[in-house]
């Protein structure tokens, strides 16, 4: 970036915790890009028709969930209280969710610091995580829904609430729909682990390098920010950046779209997913979970598959 034009000025522009992950993202920590916006997980999106129709606040804790799903099976409708992809990639991202809430510093000493993955810490979380299905809080049958099918399922009015990824909050602009955090034992723990999702450079062989630059100015710390954060995608990294005028238009929305900048911008960690090791540890997950393997086993294993170095 200090070889661009009025590249240093550029950088100033942008939230310091973000540059900071654009950083680490390089070997030599030489700024090479620009952020242009952060997403999280895990993160819900619930129904507000259907917790209006129980009564229910929307819930933050493990308790408050389970008297959401107490009241759905109450109710008798065949609603199911949560749906989430159970694509082994996700439930290592809804496990280190939990995982988080209990060790904030848990992944990125795994990371960035060569940490263990077998630790008590990560165990507990996976405990936890096994607990919500194992106490009817979450519904075991879930856990065969593919990403399409989870949230077809909510689209279609049969789940209170689809955790995913926040680059699908974006519903929230096109129905009755609020934002929640995964369930932590405590309000004040919950959270999840949020990185940059995207980055703009300017390759070293380009013949327009000034006009370059000056586009992902505009696209990154510009104008250009309005015309793809509007779709809530992703939190833009530009620092002090609010949506135009007319995006959000009800008090759900701006109440849900700030909670989710609360969790983004405050992640207990980052991110940075370590490819197809997330797979091998989601499977490990399931299997904890429908009570195939202790978490214990499953931690050991993930821990001897990282040790082969493959990722």
């Amino acid at each position: 970036m200090s070889e661009w034009p009025e590249g240093d000025g550029i950088v100033d522009k942008f939230q310091a915790s973000t540059i900071d992950q654009t950083k680490r993202l390089f070997s030599d920590g030489e700024l090479m890009a620009l952020p242009l916006y952060s997403t999280g997980s895990a993160v819900g999106v619930y129904n507000a028709d259907i917790l209006d129709e129980l009564g229910v606040t929307p819930p933050t804790t493990w308790a408050e969930f389970k008297t959401l799903s107490d009241a759905l099976a109450a109710q008798g409708d065949g609603i199911l209280p949560a749906v989430m992809p159970g694509d082994d990639w996700f439930q290592d991202e809804a496990n280190l969710t939990v995982v988080g809430q209990v060790d904030p510093e848990f992944f990125n000493n795994v990371r960035y610091e060569d940490g263990a993955w077998n630790t008590d810490s990560y165990v507990e979380g996976l405990t936890a995580y096994k607990a919500l299905y194992d106490d009817g809080t979450f519904d075991t049958a879930t856990l065969d829904m593919d990403y399409g099918t989870a949230m077809t399922t909510f689209e279609e009015g049969k789940a209170a609430v689809a955790f995913n990824g926040s680059w699908e909050v974006g519903r929230i602009l096109n129905g009755n729909y609020g934002v929640v955090p995964f369930p932590a034992e405590s309000a004040d723990d919950a959270s999840l682990r949020a990185f940059l999702d995207v980055l703009v450079g300017v390759p070293a062989s380009s013949t327009k390098q000034e006009a370059a630059a000056k586009f992902a100015e505009f696209i990154s710390a510009g104008d250009g920010v309005d015309f793809w954060a509007s779709s809530l995608k992703g939190v833009p990294a530009v620092d002090g950046y609010e949506l135009p005028d007319g995006v959000l238009t009800t008090d759900l929305q701006k109440e849900s779209y700030q909670t989710l900048l609360d969790l983004i911008n405050n992640p207990h960690s980052d991110r940075n997913n370590m490819g197809s090791f997330s797979d091998f540890v989601g499977a490990n997950v399931k299997q904890a979970v429908l009570g195939t393997i202790t978490p214990q086993e499953a931690a050991d294993a993930d821990q001897a598959e990282l040790e082969r170095g493959n990722f």
